[in-house]
């Protein structure tokens, strides 16, 4: 092997390294820790992709939590045609308010929840998008009960 092989086989060996040590293996909310699950990707240190559901979150200002989640809202609204329910919530265990879209087809179900509230000093905007709607927190995925608990 020649030097220049060598060494491109040495940098591309590094950013694999840098890769694997560096990828996102928990995130915080409001102040809280949470290990990603095995079954999740996360496609920023906001917002994780996984098996049959999405979440993300938003750290936001305390005077605009409502704006932002009407505006989550409307865009979701232009995008298919959605059922919607005001909710009352508990994002970490803090009483909080939102929305539950629902849309149904022939070949389709869907359902996002919108919860937005402070907690822990702190406003927050929460995201929680599913294929089949949950009627209790127990039907939540792990991750996601731990963050919303619904009122049932």
């Amino acid at each position: 092997m020649t030097f220049r092989t060598i060494f491109f086989l040495g940098v591309f060996i590094a950013f694999l390294l840098v890769a694997y040590f560096s990828r996102i293996t928990s995130v915080i909310i409001c102040g809280k820790k949470f290990d990603v699950p095995g079954d999740c990707s996360p496609q920023s240190p906001t917002y994780l992709k996984c098996a049959g559901y999405d979440l993300s979150w938003l750290h936001v200002d305390e005077n605009t939590h409502d704006y932002i989640a009407q505006d989550l809202l409307l865009k979701r609204q232009q995008e298919k045609r959605y059922k919607k329910t005001e909710i009352q919530c508990r994002l970490l265990n803090t009483k909080s308010t939102g929305f539950k879209l629902t849309t149904r087809t022939s070949s389709e179900q869907s359902c996002i929840f919108i919860a937005h509230g402070r907690v822990n000093n702190q406003s927050v905007v929460v995201t929680l998008s599913m294929p089949y709607e949950p009627q209790s927190t127990k039907e939540l995925p792990k991750l996601a009960r731990q963050i919303i608990q619904l009122n049932e």
